[in-house]
């Protein structure tokens, strides 16, 4: 399992966040990698302690998805669904009384 680092605010953070990740050194004990951040959400800075054995740059890229990064960001750029809009789909359910096997079919590749 991955470890994933957080900002006080909730926010998960990304390698766009981290302003420096150093080792930190000790003579005696365990060793650990000091993270300063800026969380992108809430602007706050911050830092964290991870342990050397679970550090691991992964932890700060985002999870695969089926999406492209051009998928992504057109999706990012539509505009957000209104209650209004959530409420006209709700209404329109309502008012479907049957729908056919048609609909659920998936076409035949070539």
């Amino acid at each position: 399992m991955k470890t994933m680092l957080h900002c006080r605010c909730g926010h998960r953070l990304l390698a766009k966040d981290v302003l420096r990740a150093d080792p930190d050194v000790r003579a005696f004990g365990a060793h650990y990698v000091w993270i300063k951040y800026r969380c992108s959400r809430c602007k706050r800075m911050g830092e964290h302690f991870v342990r050397g054995e679970k550090w691991d740059w992964s932890i700060l890229e985002r999870d695969k998805t089926e999406m492209t990064d051009a998928e992504r960001d057109a999706f990012a750029s539509l505009p957000r669904i209104t209650s209004e809009q959530i409420l006209d789909f709700h209404r329109e359910l309502n008012t479907l009384h049957r729908v056919s096997e048609e609909t659920f079919k998936t076409p035949k590749a070539p």
